[in-house]
């Protein structure tokens, strides 16, 4: 699943793209499922496009301001291209001038796609590196240097199993420091989930060991941890966040069930009020600051600090 902004469309208050593809991935498991329940799902959304695609389906959903939204889709065999811009002629109106960037890049790739495949990883990982044009901006491989102007900063090419239960993920880096020459291979299958291990080395397991028993660690610019969440319905979990663009706003990354309850007997945990969706965690270090921090979160679980005590 992929995501890309309509910059000519201003932001009209609904939830982000980043935050709705959280939401749609803890959700749904198929393109079907998305699509069944796009009426649902695409109302929240700001002016986006979404990529969708699984073992048999791939989508396109364009949406526009006021929640209008239209789809395409391909199952079996198919090809869907898609850049910056509305492509459906009930949407145009609201992009009428796209930017030329956006379209360029759309003929490119519908160029190199139009008389080839069925198509390969190499072929992709081929397309992605495309510099035809003489302005760096109309490129698929964007490698501007000023900093005014945009560059790609990673090429992500997926392959999914006609099975459905392994995805190669290849990827490589084309930020302006730090230009990696080859690509990198992650799979995704039933071996990793069992044993899953980062790119970074590390192996995660399902239940993190906090550095003290209840005591969040909280950053406003890093990666955050809360050991213990207690629930009206008696149930506890961990849980971890990441800084959003927005300064004071967390994205949920990462959420386990705490298994040793009796550990944190002697804790103060932080309490969901799930009804009025506040969070309170009455022991934290913000910054590593002693602090007590109060969160208020939305169905899509983005938490966004309210208050913090030092």
């Amino acid at each position: 699943m992929f995501n890309s902004f309509i910059k000519e469309n201003p932001d009209h208050g609904s939830t982000s793209g980043n935050n709705l593809c959280d939401y749609i991935l803890s959700k749904y498991d198929s393109v079907a499922a998305v699509l069944k329940n796009a009426e649902k799902v695409f109302h929240l959304s700001r002016p986006m496009n979404y990529m969708f695609a699984d073992a048999t389906t791939i989508a396109v959903v364009e949406v526009a301001p006021g929640a209008k939204y239209k789809i395409q889709q391909f199952s079996g065999v198919g090809m869907l291209t898609h850049t910056n811009h509305y492509t459906d002629k009930d949407l145009i109106q609201y992009c009428p001038t796209p930017g030329t960037s956006s379209t360029k890049r759309l003929a490119r790739i519908n160029e190199l796609m139009k008389n080839s495949g069925p198509f390969k990883v190499d072929d992709f990982e081929t397309f992605s590196q495309d510099t035809k044009h003489t302005d760096c901006n109309d490129n698929i491989l964007r490698t501007c240097t000023e900093e005014s102007q945009e560059r790609t900063i990673l090429n992500l090419v997926v392959n999914i199993s006609t099975s459905g239960n392994t995805a190669e993920f290849n990827f490589k880096h084309t930020e302006l420091h730090n230009n990696s020459p080859t690509w990198t291979k992650l799979t995704i299958n039933d071996s990793f989930w069992s044993n899953p291990i980062g790119l970074d080395g590390k192996k995660y397991s399902s239940e993190f060991n906090p550095p003290t028993p209840c005591t969040a660690t909280v950053y406003s610019n890093y990666e955050s941890y809360i050991p213990v969440i207690h629930l009206a319905d008696g149930s506890n979990l961990w849980v971890r966040l990441l800084n959003s663009e927005v300064k004071g706003e967390y994205s949920l990354i990462d959420v386990g069930i705490i298994t040793n309850p009796d550990s944190y007997v002697q804790c103060q945990p932080a309490t969901a009020d799930q009804k009025n969706m506040l969070l309170h965690v009455p022991e934290a270090i913000f910054d590593d600051n002693p602090t007590s921090l109060d969160f208020k979160f939305n169905p899509f679980l983005l938490f966004s600090l309210q208050t913090k005590t030092l």
